[in-house]
C-alpha cells in the first residue's frame, strides 16, 4: 500500500495518495507501534502530502510530530531529525512564512556544518533551501552571495562524493555514537 501511495505521489494524485498513506500510518501504528521507524517515515510522507495540498495546519501538525519523536529517539543532530526541520521550514516556505522559515534553515545549516562539513552534499542543499527563503524575503543580495559559496562549495563537494567510502574519510562515523 505504501507503494501505491507513492506511485499516486509521483502522479500528484494528492487524494488518492492522501487516502492510503493515512490507511497505513493506522496500519503501522497498530502493528509496529508510534516509534518504530516505518510509522514515523508514514507520519512524515502524509506531512508531504497535505503540504503539497496546501493543507498547512495539518502539514504542520505532523511535521511537529515527527520532529518530536525523532529529537526523542535519535537525537536534534540526526540527518533524519534535520531532514523533519527541513520539511517544516519547507511548509513554511511555501506558505510565504519567511522569517519562520529562515530561523530552521539557519539552524539546520548550522547543524549540517558543523557535524557533516561545509562540502557535505546535506549541508549544500540546506544552503540552496536558506538562500530560495532569503529571495523570497526580497534579500536577493544575500541570497545570491549564499548561492554563489554553495556553488563554489560544490565543486569541492564532488571530491567528497568520491572519496566518501575511503577510510581516511573523516564524515563516515559521525553519527555512530
Amino acid at each position: 500500500m505504501a507503494n501505491l501511495a507513492s506511485t499516486y505521489q509521483l502522479q500528484e494524485r494528492w487524494l488518492d495518495t492522501e487516502r492510503l498513506e493515512i490507511e497505513v500510518l493506522a496500519k503501522r501504528r497498530r502493528i509496529l507501534g508510534e516509534h518504530h521507524p516505518a510509522t514515523i517515515s508514514s507520519m512524515a510522507n502524509l506531512a508531504l502530502t497535505y503540504s503539497k495540498q496546501g493543507k498547512w495546519q495539518e502539514s504542520e501538525r505532523r511535521d511537529e510530530e515527527v520532529i518530536k519523536i525523532r529529537e526523542q529517539i535519535l537525537g536534534e543532530i540526526h540527518p533524519d531529525t534535520l531532514l523533519s526541520r527541513a520539511n517544516l521550514a519547507l511548509t513554511y516556505r511555501r506558505q510565504g512564512r519567511w522569517t519562520e522559515a529562515q530561523e530552521i534553515e539557519v539552524d539546520v545549516m548550522a547543524i549540517r556544518q558543523r557535524v557533516l562539513g561545509d562540502d557535505h552534499p546535506s549541508t549544500l542543499k540546506s544552503m540552496n533551501h536558506l538562500a530560495l527563503t532569503l529571495k523570497g524575503q526580497g534579500k536577493d543580495v544575500e541570497a545570491v552571495q549564499l548561492m554563489l559559496e554553495r556553488v563554489q562549495s560544490g565543486f569541492s563537494a564532488t571530491s567528497y562524493v568520491v572519496n566518501r567510502n575511503r577510510p581516511d574519510n573523516p564524515h563516515d562515523d559521525r553519527y555512530s555514537q
